[in-house]
């Protein structure tokens, strides 16, 4: 059995049932996530990070590991917030909450761009109040828009190498959300560039023979190439600028590939491996019981990089498994999304996760207990909904290139967790991967709740060596 409605494609049984289940999870936590988000605009929720953003607001003295960006922010809504007698946490929550909301009106509309702008403002309003995505947005720090200009440049990858799109519009809104993103972050440099590759690759693999949409390979390279270019040029232009303002001593010792790289291999096993390096690196541990942090920066005192390497290679002589299994474990759970918080959440195990929730539920903690209760159930119809979309993905010609955006998609979340789960040391925290749980609802919410409509009979779109855009044939 097959329903039609509004100009959409004929769907199964199953998919109406998924895309009713979904319609009723998603009103629930349109519900919930707006009654935690009305009660929460004046309060600051105490993460160490925010101290730090707010003295900076009035000082900014930067160093390696903060840009201007967000101390500016903050700096302007305190001001704005003095003439008009207005707290400063409202306007600086609302205007997180306004970026965000375009950010995923932006990757609602990448997943299904021809779908009613009425269902698209439904499903961009589910993926807005998913829980950590939306807490984050009502606090002093940078997740949120990290998160946003992060979302905004893998969509905008996305549109060139999967929907082929090269106007000026897409490519503008590319690079200006790469300069953003760096600006927020410095990191993000690194992130955008892995994913602008991921992006390349799905490009090229539009040139096998079966490829649904085919692509030459001409046409394949100019893609790749105007994404690569669109990514890197303004990222290193960016960070730039943040260097020339990160000019200020604040105690800490600039960020390095190789402090992470002992972080996350060596760090765990400070205390195994006290015994194993060289001599004159274990005269500069520091007495037992020493911190991770405490012992980088006394191996760095004393040695710098030679140091760390040396601890990171006896940890490998003598725990390379331990390694191996731990990175993995926290990859997939960044990369778990909605389903690793729910877990976290049930569970209460992850010591990093905890701490997200207590600072959500510092102020009006049943309601913060309500959303959190609801994404655990929200989760089990997110995975139902997820396997149906995947099967309406495989049944659909209409919107082949759904595929293309569903993989870099994944893939720029892919990247996030990995970045923090091969260069941090701590205990996994989904803050970090907040673009995976946005993504993880929005593309089966976008395939099932906002599916493209039927305008034109069945078509196939190939692209001919010429280069001069998609040959349509009517079958019949």
């Amino acid at each position: 059995m097959s329903t039609e409605g509004d100009g959409m494609e004929p769907r199964s049984r199953v998919a109406t049932v998924a895309t009713l289940t979904l319609v009723a999870a998603g009103a629930v936590q349109v519900f919930l996530g707006l009654w935690w988000w009305v009660g929460n605009q004046v309060w600051i929720p105490q993460y160490g990070d925010t101290v730090e953003y707010i003295a900076q607001a009035q000082s900014f003295a930067l160093d390696g590991y903060r840009t201007l960006a967000y101390p500016v922010a903050i700096r302007g809504a305190v001001e704005i917030g003095s003439v008009l007698h207005v707290p400063w946490t409202v306007l600086l929550y609302q205007m997180q909450l306004a970026v965000w909301v375009a950010a995923a009106w932006y990757l609602v509309r990448t997943a299904s761009p021809h779908a009613s702008r009425t269902r698209v403002l439904a499903c961009t309003a589910v993926v807005v109040t998913v829980p950590l995505p939306l807490h984050y947005a009502a606090t002093v720090l940078t997740d949120s828009f990290a998160l946003s200009t992060l979302v905004v440049v893998a969509c905008a990858a996305a549109r060139v190498v999967a929907r082929d799109r090269l106007d000026a519009r897409t490519v503008l809104v590319l690079v200006l959300g790469v300069a953003a993103a760096v600006f927020v972050r410095p990191d993000r440099l690194y992130v955008t560039a892995a994913i602008a590759v991921g992006a390349g690759v799905v490009a090229l693999l539009r040139t096998r023979r079966r490829a649904c949409s085919r692509l030459s390979r001409r046409r394949a390279l100019l893609l790749t190439g105007v994404v690569l270019v669109g990514v890197l040029v303004p990222g290193q232009g960016m960070t730039l600028v943040n260097r020339a303002t990160q000019t200020a001593d604040l105690g800490r010792s600039a960020p390095s590939a190789t402090a992470s790289l002992f972080g996350r291999v060596a760090g765990p096993h400070v205390d195994d491996i006290r015994e194993l390096v060289p001599q004159e690196v274990a005269v500069a541990f520091p007495s037992p019981g020493a911190n991770r942090w405490e012992v980088a920066d006394a191996l760095v005192e004393a040695g710098g990089d030679r140091y760390l390497l040396a601890a990171v290679r006896a940890t490998l002589d003598c725990c390379a498994r331990a390694v191996v299994q731990r990175s993995a474990q926290d990859v997939v759970h960044g990369l778990g999304g909605p389903y690793a918080v729910a877990l976290d959440w049930v569970t209460g195990s992850n010591s990093s996760a905890n701490w997200d929730f207590t600072r959500m539920a510092q102020h009006r903690p049943g309601v913060t207990a309500a959303v959190m209760a609801w994404s655990v159930p929200g989760a089990l119809v997110l995975a139902f909904g997820s396997v149906v979309a995947v099967m309406e993905v495989r049944r659909r010609r209409r919107d082949a290139a759904v595929a293309g955006v569903a993989v870099v998609l994944f893939g720029a979340s892919l990247v996030v967790a990995a970045f923090f789960g091969l260069t941090t040391s701590s205990v996994p925290n989904p803050r970090y991967t907040l673009i995976a749980q946005a993504v993880a609802w929005a593309l089966p919410v976008a395939v099932l709740l906002a599916p493209p409509r039927v305008e034109l009979p069945a078509r196939d779109v190939t692209r001919t060596a010429d280069d001069e855009g998609p040959q349509v044939t009517t079958s019949g």
